[in-house]
């Protein structure tokens, strides 16, 4: 009955935002806000911006825990905007703004309680239309917010993201009918928490991180791409740790893959299943393993 309520609630919140879309013109108010988040780069999605090709959309879960600890709801969600207009000329290689993260999982064995809200930025080096590769590199100074992992702390990472078309890194490359896409991603990270474990104790940790994600396009042609199939891996290491953080294990691994179907033309909203197994420590979320079935919103 859960899952049935969840997706009569995005049944209906697809059919108000096609509805809307469909008024614009004469919706003054619904246009104004259009064009504001179209000005300024305004985005909805799973975390922080993220100029690679697989952005992944908020969601608005429904978890079926493998561990036995019963049901829950939880929320992904990321919200984004760029200081520089899309009517000036820097604003197609440089995206400067703020940030507000959120994520939420009411699980009762193993919770989650994240907040993030800061600056991020990212520049473009290279021109495609000029050699084969570019490249994004991409900054966040945030603070977060974590009630189950860390306390309060300082968030920052410098994330390097290699984009080469033809080897289809950056960019969906195939067949009419099945597009490929994939995108590497180099990191380093710096969080300085007061309140580790809920220890009471403070500490702060460099982490480096390395994440592969990949998306298959199948019938791309039939459905305008919008089936989407994705996995991802990502893998944190520790290293210069102190205070508290010294007794926090320094490895960290995530694997993710699901499928998505995006119900409007527009890849705003989708129906969609993921399986999830490990623990993400960006956003304070719990080693885990489950399969979660989501209304999942982009913007």
């Amino acid at each position: 009955m859960k899952t049935l309520r969840l997706i009569s609630i995005a049944l209906i919140l697809f059919s108000r935002v096609v509805r809307l879309e469909a008024d614009q013109p004469t919706n003054n108010f619904f246009a104004a806000i259009t064009n504001f988040a179209k000005t300024y780069n305004v985005s909805l999605r799973y975390t922080t911006a993220d100029p690679s090709a697989l952005q992944q959309p908020a969601t608005l879960q429904y978890v079926n825990n493998r561990d036995g600890s019963g049901d829950s709801y939880a929320i992904d969600a990321a919200l984004t905007a760029n200081f520089i207009p899309n009517t000036s000329p820097v604003a197609s290689y440089l995206f400067f703004g703020p940030t507000f993260e959120y994520h939420k999982n009411n699980q009762i064995s193993k919770p989650q309680d994240n907040l993030q809200a800061g600056l991020t930025g990212y520049e473009m080096i290279g021109d495609l239309t000029e050699r084969p590769w570019a490249t994004y590199l991409q900054q966040s100074l945030k603070y977060k917010r974590d009630k189950i992992n860390v306390g309060n702390s300082l968030f920052t990472k410098f994330d390097v993201l290699p984009l080469f078309p033809a080897a289809a890194a950056g960019t969906a490359h195939g067949p009419k009918e099945l597009k490929f896409t994939w995108q590497p991603l180099l990191g380093i990270q710096y969080e300085d928490g007061s309140d580790i474990l809920k220890s009471t104790h403070g500490g702060s940790e460099f982490r480096s991180k390395l994440n592969v994600q990949a998306g298959l396009y199948p019938w791309a042609q039939t459905f305008d791409m919008r089936l989407e199939i994705t996995a991802a891996y990502s893998y944190w290491h520790g290293f210069l740790k102190s205070g508290q953080f010294e007794k926090v294990a320094g490895d960290f691994k995530l694997f993710k893959t699901g499928i998505a179907y995006y119900l409007d033309p527009g890849k705003h909203f989708a129906l969609g299943a993921d399986y999830l197994n490990g623990q993400d420590v960006e956003t304070g979320k719990p080693k885990q393993e489950t399969i979660t079935i989501a209304l999942k919103i982009k913007f």
